[in-house]
């Protein structure tokens, strides 16, 4: 169970096994959560604790995380699993959530005000769905880029699905995104993120 912290209302979340939280500022990329976050790559691809390989990916990760905390995210988290549809196929994925602070008179109306906001980008694909935790909309966006593998495009596409979750107070939106750049299984990680968004909870 994590739990997203702010000085308006904060939820948790309940992640399936498999997540590893990354560092959300300088400050908590202490040795100890960088060393967390390498005994996790040590674990999935079966290396002694101390390799090397594994210690560099997790740098790199964690400096994925304290980028995300300087942009305003309070917890990032990465997974990575095999494809169901091909073993061969690695399926990485990174959540990120935060609260907004917020001032709607109910949730009916800040449903609709997020449908407006995000519906007026043709980037998104945009839906209101129900969660326990209440109604939420949901945003999966796309980007498309790529790198020259010498004289080759290799073209990457980045996309994220986002659960807007208001609560009933009045005073928080939850925010909550899974993001990848596996396209072969988007469908499984919609899935995943869906799973995910189903049991967010309101901290009374």
């Amino acid at each position: 169970m994590t739990s997203t912290e702010s000085t308006t209302r904060s939820f948790g979340l309940g992640l399936p096994e498999g997540f590893v939280e990354l560092p959300s500022s300088v400050a908590s990329a202490t040795a100890e959560s960088i060393g967390e976050v390498t005994a996790y790559f040590a674990r999935l691809f079966n290396l002694p604790p101390d390799d090397l390989n594994a210690a560099a990916a997790a740098v790199y990760f964690a400096a994925v995380g304290t980028s995300s905390g300087d942009d305003g995210i309070d917890h990032t988290a990465m997974a990575m699993y095999r494809s169901p549809d091909d073993p061969e196929r690695a399926m990485m994925v990174l959540l990120s959530s935060s609260c907004l602070p917020a001032s709607h008179p109910g949730v009916a109306p800040a449903i609709a005000g997020l449908l407006e906001i995000h519906r007026a980008s043709d980037r998104n694909t945009v839906a209101r769905v129900e969660l326990p935790a209440g109604p939420a909309v949901v945003v999966v966006d796309e980007e498309q880029n790529g790198i020259m593998i010498g004289e080759q495009f290799a073209p990457i596409v980045h996309r994220k699905i986002t659960a807007w979750v208001p609560d009933p107070d009045g005073t928080t939106i939850a925010v909550v995104s899974m993001a990848s750049n596996n396209w072969p299984d988007w469908a499984h990680v919609c899935q995943l993120a869906m799973d995910i968004f189903d049991t967010l909870e309101w901290d009374r």
